[in-house]
């Protein structure tokens, strides 16, 4: 995969840890983003420089203030610009002139307003292309660096150190984290507003993450103060700026640390709103999910799953199993936890009967001592910590999700220290749900304190758990992945001839019978056919072939036969297919179609219809489709959007999974059909993909799969237009 050039990591790292910082447009009135940014960097703690240009003022909040950037005594390591849009590419100039390299743009104003805007955010681009400069921006809220001690914000934050690195799109969305976060007590390592993402963007920063690697002394440390052994990276974004770079990029970070995105753009309505919000067009989404399955990412549906991500994986450990064990002071509640541990991809830990008889010692007879544990809702504080104990001790307990309701007699916060007790002397993954409101609060204040998530409902602390267990299965699938294709070399004698009549088509499509014969010259298996003009050719071509027959109307600019009775299927002798012929030669008389012809083919029986196809989008490359296809589209309504290099392992797994697969697979002790064909074509189509890159898009609808072969019977490929 080619991916982006992205800045070298002495660059990003003087972004985040300069020596000198420059506030261009700060002001002596409070309220105003540049005397915001300056009372931050003050407040923080920033051991640097700091300088401040005003032309209208001789000190800001005890700074001395410069007349203009030329002025300064040396050159910042930082500019933080913050000034009307209008004349931000004069300053720009003046800053590049000065010698500064690392920018942060503030003002809005620019492409996200429309065509003035994005003329102003040509001209930044243009500075930032003669001087080489690194601009965060425009339209961001700036960034944060616990580490360095550096809020360059105009937000309100929280001077709490941490193991959340995070990256938006949105200030708004920040603005919001960064309330959330102080108010639950997750600290940042780094956060990073994007805005309009002219120069640097997400992957310059993941690229610096993910080369960033903790030693195992830091992830210890890390642990030490309570957080958990992982640096977690969450983003909230609106576009990806270069897709193949980004997956590569997250790969490679979640071998070890866990990623999860939430990105807006699921429906027509949310993708209008973003092209006002931050100028920013949405990919398809159905892509961008496989995009994320390939990296290994998570993906957060909406704020409430982003808030329960950082605080889980940045403060919990990750269960290194799926068995789950529940501890509850209700019946209800602990039923609708069982459901819920299913439906989170999780399973319940089974006890032996010697752990069953130890729980009753501390229970009453009444209790259920079965997986979920009921401990009745009289439990006080002691009965939770025994039963808990014993629960972390079982080697089959990977996790334990503790339920709490009020009762009147429940001791609340003297059940929250034990749990947190308890959880500094075993090392296993505790999530709880104490359930309620103002009751619980208490409770929820201690278990936070010391870092252990809560969630006011059990489905949510479950989910979550689910969410965790799947990266742990994720990081492993990463790290033990082939991820790149067994080749399919095409036929040397055949190469001049896809080519030639590939580059014959641009802008175009195949008709099905030039399709077919490119499919057969690439190695994948078609059934005889040809194009047959007058019944003399059909008689010759059933010199060679034999029925059943196929009739098809072929034609560039026809996608879907069906549609117009462009095709007769069942053709035994030669009376119907006399007939057949005559049929499809008066509907071509109909067809307003260009260069329409018919084809002949042989019919193949008794194999099941799949749909094959690969897609080259224009951010993230190659796209493979796979799922049930001809009469099972509609049937099964299933299909996988993959990335090839997943591997053929996780193609396999994933169809596998879906009924189409099953199917294929042999059901209830059925014979299984020509499977491994299957995915030779899956190889092949991708080996033509690679080969031709003006190849935009390959359809094989169906590929029919027999006990004994896989045959491609209809396809259709588009070309990419000339450009020049």
């Amino acid at each position: 995969m080619n991916s982006q050039k992205c800045l070298s990591n002495k660059n990003i790292k003087s972004f985040f840890a300069p020596e000198s910082i420059a506030i261009i447009g700060a002001s002596r009135k409070k309220g105003k983003l540049g005397n915001i940014v300056l009372r931050n960097l003050l407040s923080f703690g920033y051991k640097g420089k700091i300088f401040v240009v005003n032309p209208r003022a001789r000190e800001i909040e005890g700074v001395t203030s410069f007349q203009s950037c030329s002025d300064l005594p040396q050159i910042p390591d930082l500019v933080i610009i913050s000034l009307p849009a209008t004349t931000v590419p004069t300053v720009l100039k003046q800053v590049a002139e000065k010698g500064t390299k690392n920018v942060v743009i503030l003002s809005a104003g620019f492409s996200e307003i429309g065509k003035s805007g994005a003329a102003l955010e040509k001209k930044i681009r243009d500075i930032s292309d003669r001087y080489k400069l690194h601009i965060l921006g425009p339209n961001c809220l700036g960034f944060l660096d616990t580490e360095n001690n550096i809020n360059a914000t105009f937000s309100l934050v929280e001077k709490e150190k941490g193991n959340m690195r995070f990256l938006s799109q949105s200030g708004a969305i920040a603005s919001s984290l960064f309330d959330y976060a102080a108010d639950a007590g997750i600290g940042f390592s780094q956060f990073v507003t994007l805005g309009n993402k002219t120069i640097l963007n997400e992957n310059d920063f993941l690229s610096f993450w993910a080369d960033e690697k903790k030693t195992r002394d830091q992830r210890k440390k890390n642990h030490q103060n309570g957080f958990s052994d992982v640096f977690p990276v969450g983003m909230y974004l609106e576009s990806i700026s270069h897709g193949e770079a980004f997956v590569d990029i997250v790969s490679n970070i979640s071998q070890e640390d866990p990623v999860f995105v939430l990105k807006p753009g699921q429906s027509h309505a949310a993708q209008k709103a973003m092209l006002s919000h931050t100028g920013s067009l949405a990919g398809e989404d159905k892509i961008f999910g496989a995009a994320l399955s390939a990296s290994g990412a998570l993906r957060a549906y909406t704020t409430e799953d982003l808030f329960d991500y950082m605080r889980a994986f940045s403060w919990e450990k990750v269960p290194q199993g799926p068995r789950v064990a529940i501890l509850s002071n209700a019946g209800g509640p602990a039923v609708i936890s069982a459901d819920a541990v299913q439906e989170a991809g999780l399973e319940l830990a089974n006890f032996s009967q010697s752990v069953e008889k130890k729980l009753y010692k501390y229970l009453p007879r009444e209790a259920s001592v079965h997986n979920p544990i009921d401990i009745l809702g009289d439990a006080l504080s002691d009965r939770y910590a025994k039963s808990l104990e014993l629960l972390l001790k079982q080697k089959n307990v990977d996790a334990v999700v503790v339920i709490l309701t009020p009762q009147v007699m429940t001791e609340i916060q003297n059940t929250a220290r034990a749990i947190v007790k308890l959880s500094k002397i075993y090392k296993k993954t505790i999530l709880c749900s104490f359930m309620g409101g103002s009751l619980i609060h208490a409770g929820e204040v201690v278990l936070h304190k010391h870092r252990i998530p809560s969630f006011r409902f059990p489905e949510r602390a479950i989910s979550v758990l689910g969410k965790m267990w799947s990266w742990q299965m994720e990081k492993k699938r990463i790290q033990g992945a082939q991820h790149t294709l067994p080749p399919k070399n095409i036929d040397k004698t055949h190469l001049k001839w896809i080519h030639d009549h590939i580059e014959s088509h641009r802008g175009n499509t195949f008709s099905s019978i030039d399709a077919n014969d490119m499919l057969s010259y690439s190695g994948i298996d078609v059934p005889k056919s040809g194009r047959v003009d007058n019944f003399v050719e059909v008689e010759k071509f059933l010199t060679h072939a034999k029925f059943p027959l196929v009739l098809k109307i072929s034609s560039e600019e026809l996608l879907h036969k069906k549609d117009i009775g462009g095709v007769i299927t069942g053709i035994d002798n030669v009376g119907q297919l006399k007939e057949s012929f005559a049929i499809l030669k008066e509907r071509l008389k109909n067809l307003s179609f260009s260069n329409a012809h018919i084809q002949v083919q042989e019919e193949i029986k008794g194999g099941v219809e799949v749909m094959v196809g690969a897609k080259r989008d224009p951010n993230f490359g190659t796209v493979l489709l796979l799922g049930a296809g001809g009469t099972y589209t509609e049937l099964m309504g299933e299909h996988l959007v993959l990335f090839p290099q997943c591997g053929l392992k996780e193609i396999k797994r994933q169809f596998e999974n879906l009924k189409i697969g099953k199917l294929l697979l042999g059901m209830r002790g059925e014979k299984s059909y020509a499977i491994e064909s299957l995915y030779e074509i899956v190889l092949r189509l991708i080996e033509l993909m690679n080969t031709f890159t003006t190849l935009e898009e390959i359809e094989i609808n169906p590929v029919i799969v027999t006990h004994q072969s896989a045959w491609a019977v209809d396809g259709k490929l588009k070309i990419i237009e000339h450009t020049f």
